[in-house]
């Protein structure tokens, strides 16, 4: 099974991406499991 690990340590949105791609057999883990913390996001829009 392939982890895919997600920049976000919010569980709701690990359960609702890790149930939309339950049939392609991924492990959906977010950056918190794995102790990485969160990126400082200091910019107004995404280029930023």
């Amino acid at each position: 099974m392939q982890k895919v690990v997600l920049a976000t340590g919010n569980a709701g949105k690990v359960r609702e991406l890790a149930s939309l791609l339950s049939d392609f057999g991924l492990d959906i883990v977010a950056q918190t499991d794995l102790g990485v913390d969160s990126a400082e996001e200091t910019g107004l829009t995404f280029i930023e």
